[in-house]
């Protein structure tokens, strides 16, 4: 299991919708079964707005992936976003890894 938290103090977006500067929490995980033939993944950032509602904006991803065929994955993902009207979705499809 690999987990990983970071935070940002600063940082500046020039994207109209959101806080011109906001500090961000960004959090990331994976874990892996059966050899990495299985695997979750994903993200959470978390954005704290200085100036403007909502005082904290949330991003995630999550993704399943299941090895089908050496270096290829089906996958299926799910992500949420505060961030646009359509805050959930969902999304399935083939992933081709190549390590390095």
């Amino acid at each position: 299991f690999t987990y990983n938290i970071a935070f940002h103090l600063l940082q500046a977006d020039a994207d109209k919708n959101k806080s011109p500067f906001f500090s961000q929490v960004e959090q990331f995980y994976r874990k892996s079964w059966l050899n990495n033939r299985v695997y979750l993944t994903g993200f959470a950032d978390m954005d704290v707005n200085h100036y403007g509602k909502p005082l904290l904006t949330v991003v995630t991803e999550h993704q399943l992936g299941v090895q089908i065929a050496k270096g290829i994955y089906a996958v299926a993902e799910y992500r949420y976003n505060q961030y646009v009207s359509k805050k959930q979705g969902f999304g399935f499809g083939l992933e081709y890894f190549i390590p390095y």
